[in-house]
């Protein structure tokens, strides 16, 4: 058998029901459970190093039902391996490239009639998205997924993949989990082995249960510890985990790797990224739209200006869309303003040095630094007529300015230093990008 770097190695186990797996190379040792497929039993494994793995599979009772190998070759082109924690502040790619989660909601385009799929990812493809939120469960379900869902998730998540966006899965449903007596691992643990091997994968437990009823049986942080040691005992890849929830959630001391918000002001991301030392995603900030709601009737400038301010803190920042075709449920049509101008933002980011924070050379205005290399700061609703600058005296400095809704950037000084006083065009949302020579 043969596979490459981070890609998908899957072994048919039927005559073995119940099978795992261990996978070995070089001291490594991966644990993989199988789970039941149009009437077989598969294993699937995501190598994360080069070279032999060797693999002994085992019956339910511990007893060695066979045995192989697997010889892992180089990651093709454009496979840079999972998203991953590279610190506090930052997502990356397995490899070290560096990864931006511009993130949107569908969270179930993949239950739609094959013609709105189709529309969905012609938008995806030539969207700024980097990542999607979808649920693995119909909204509202009260069980697990049946077989046929699971091969309609299964091929969202590979058709995403193509794309090179991060599906993100919603495991549970408020309804699927009021039933005390219901087997929720049953339920997980297979869902995990089926997915787990994809390399644009991640997970969310659960959307807001920080709001669910007071006596509703997955309310306790002791539900939650437990469900996420279950999904870290069962993913050998390690994909990304949280739960959304709000900025009273505990997301410290957990299995938790990186905070997912609801809230409405993205200036929580400075204070989270310091309580928690983990990344900071408020994927949840309302939509664009015209909904007769307060989260899906958001102006278009309001959603970007957020979005960031969500940035220059710090922190990353989610989009949705709800005007009459419900992006935010069922895909389709974009119809927004939104998403050029978070191209945009993109690009800004993906252009940006390694090591940015979030600095403190102005109290009024969000500032991503690189101290003496690199300042991005963002002016939102604030029309400033000039602002002023202490840079390095011993080093010149690039000053851009950047109309972030119109879509310009101007460079007004191309050799500065010390005491800089820049000049405004008086508007709203303007951007500021200083680059050291």
């Amino acid at each position: 058998m043969i596979t490459e770097r981070w890609g998908v190695a899957e072994l048919d186990v039927t005559s073995t029901p119940g099978a795992t797996v261990i996978f070995e190379h070089d001291g490594e040792r991966r644990y993989v459970e199988s789970f039941p497929s149009r009437g077989r039993e598969l294993v699937r494994f995501s190598p994360e190093f080069e070279g032999l793995w060797r693999y002994r599979i085992l019956d339910a009772a511990g007893r060695m039902a066979g045995h192989g190998e697997l010889e892992c070759g180089p990651p093709g082109p454009d496979n840079h391996g999972p998203v991953v924690i590279v610190d506090e502040l930052r997502f990356g790619y397995a490899d070290r490239t560096p990864y931006t989660p511009i993130g949107t909601c569908a969270r179930w385009w993949h239950r739609a009639e094959s013609a709105q799929r189709a529309a969905t990812l012609a938008q995806l493809a030539d969207a700024p998205f980097t990542k999607i939120r979808m649920d693995v469960l119909a909204d509202g379900s009260a069980t697990a997924p049946a077989e046929a869902e699971l091969d309609q998730l299964e091929a969202a998540v590979r058709e995403l993949a193509g794309l090179g966006i991060q599906a993100e899965l919603v495991i549970f449903t408020p309804e699927l989990l009021a039933d005390p007596a219901v087997d929720w691992r049953g339920y997980l643990r297979p869902l995990v082995a089926r997915f787990a091997a994809f390399r644009n994968v991640a997970w969310c437990l659960a959307i807001d249960p920080d709001r669910w009823p007071a006596d509703h049986p997955a309310s306790t942080d002791q539900f939650w510890d437990e469900v996420l040691r279950l999904l870290a005992e069962c993913d050998h890849g390690q994909r990304l985990r949280t739960i959304q929830a709000g900025v009273g959630f505990d997301f410290g001391a957990r299995l938790i790797t990186h905070c997912s918000l609801h809230h409405d002001q993205p200036r929580v991301c400075s204070v989270l990224t310091r309580r928690y030392r983990k990344p900071v995603l408020v994927d949840d900030l309302g939509m664009e739209g015209d909904a007769a709601n307060h989260d899906g009737s958001r102006s278009a400038e309001d959603l970007v200006a957020d979005i960031w301010e969500a940035v220059c803190r710090g922190g990353f920042a989610g989009h949705g869309e709800w005007y009459d075709n419900r992006w935010w449920a069922v895909g389709g049509e974009l119809k927004g303003a939104a998403p050029p101008r978070l191209a945009l933002l993109g690009s800004i980011l993906d252009e940006a040095p390694i090591g940015l924070r979030y600095g403190s050379v102005s109290y009024d205005a969000s500032t991503l630094e690189v101290p003496g290399q690199y300042y991005l700061q963002y002016l939102g609703a604030h029309r400033f007529r000039h602002r002023r600058f202490e840079l390095p005296a011993d080093a010149l400095f690039r000053v851009e300015v950047i109309d972030t809704w119109n879509l310009r950037r101007e460079l007004v000084a191309d050799r500065v230093s010390g005491e800089y006083l820049l000049e405004l065009p008086v508007r709203q949302y303007n951007a500021i990008r200083i680059t050291r020579c």
